[in-house]
């Protein structure tokens, strides 16, 4: 699942309207206003990660945008209908709670930032050398066996055997990153080092365990942060647009109206039941995504969600809280406290839960009650 943090909105420029329309929207990441573009009018962005200002409502923007079109995302983030750029660094600095999210800055391909010679090189498959100083951020985690796969800002990894290796010559972005199958992985986001593509990669498949990968459809229009498939169906979350999107095939898409969230996953036994996490706790669809509905007044809310058995659930909430719920999302209770914001989680066949954190990825063999390191950077 996606990769994602918190923060609130601190300054709005003096020049930026106040007007319901004009939207203020805290993003996560940052640390800079910064103006971006909207389809319909422009959006300011307020970026600081230590607070907020005095007289600014915490939820100004629901004012602003009627759908509140907020969302934390895998890494990077949209603020109303408008992408703004993907920082390469990780900040490191507060969590805070749900109610002032969206995501990580991210990117138009002319704002999307690299390394400082502007490229990604790397000269053999193993990345020991660096560790995880390579992954940037780590955006969705997958496991097979005793491989674990670690999708991350610059490009796809395993974690095998006490080695991290490289999966794949391209060295993408990998955003919303899902294993369908064994073999079968989907994706999406941005090219590092390839100038052959365009900057949104639409959805990708690999059919080799994520050594090659190639576009399976919207291709240039779409940037998928949250991604699930299950019974041959694909729900997938564009950060460019905010909405959900569903496909039978992969290649065939139906818009569902924007939703605001942060994660997404699919019922293992109702195909047409997906739960979404928001800044009010997790929502549920019985109609394959045509509505949503709060599971429970005054649930926790959840920044990641993963839905591995019927009836059983996990999330981990944006201050590392992991939460279980067994009875299909209905209730919850707290499990371990990790301590610090997460960045991708998954549910392994076996019932372990891996939580990718700022500088280490851990595991927990008991359910989400205790949890030790599985790889440290």
């Amino acid at each position: 699942m996606a990769g994602h943090g918190l923060a609130r909105c601190r300054s709005i420029p003096k020049d930026a309207k106040t007007a319901p329309g004009s939207g203020y929207l805290s993003t996560i990441w940052g640390g800079e206003c910064r103006r971006v573009r909207s389809s319909a009018r422009p959006v300011t962005t307020a970026v600081e990660l230590d607070g907020r200002p005095k007289g600014i409502p915490m939820r100004l923007y629901s004012r602003a945008l009627p759908t509140r079109i907020v969302a934390a995302l895998s890494g990077c983030a949209i603020a109303g209908v408008a992408l703004v750029s993907c920082a390469d660094d990780t900040n490191d600095t507060g969590d805070t709670d749900m109610a002032d999210t969206s995501g990580e800055t991210g990117g138009d391909a002319d704002e999307h930032t690299h390394d400082d010679d502007g490229e990604h090189a790397h000269d053999d498959d193993h990345a020991d050398d660096h560790g995880g100083d390579d992954f940037g951020h780590v955006h969705g985690l997958g496991v097979d066996g005793d491989t674990l796969y670690i999708a991350t800002h610059h490009g796809l990894f395993t974690w095998a055997d006490g080695e991290l290796t490289r999966s794949s010559e391209d060295d993408h972005d990998f955003m919303g990153f899902t294993m369908v199958d064994d073999t079968t992985f989907l994706a999406s986001g941005h090219p590092n080092s390839r100038d052959d593509l365009p900057a949104n990669l639409g959805l990708l498949e690999s059919t080799d365990n994520g050594q090659t990968w190639e576009t399976l459809s919207l291709s240039g229009e779409v940037d998928f942060h949250a991604l699930d498939a299950k019974h041959d169906v694909i729900f997938g979350f564009d950060s460019g647009t905010a909405q959900l999107m569903r496909s039978d095939d992969g290649e065939n898409w139906d818009s569902l109206g924007q939703v605001p969230m942060a994660d997404l996953t699919i019922s293992p036994d109702e195909p047409d039941t997906v739960l979404v996490t928001t800044e009010d706790g997790p929502r549920r669809s019985t109609d394959a995504g045509q509505s949503f509905e709060l599971v429970a007044d005054g649930a926790h809310v959840l920044l990641l969600i993963d839905w591995p058995r019927p009836d059983e659930l996990y999330g981990v909430g944006p201050q590392g809280v992991v939460h279980h719920s067994a009875d299909g999302g209905d209730s919850w209770e707290e499990r371990a406290d990790l301590g610090e914001r997460p960045q991708a989680m998954t549910v392994a066949p076996d019932g372990s839960i891996y939580v990718a954190l700022q500088r280490s990825i851990v595991v927990s063999d008991d359910g989400g009650e205790s949890f030790s390191d599985v790889y440290t950077w």
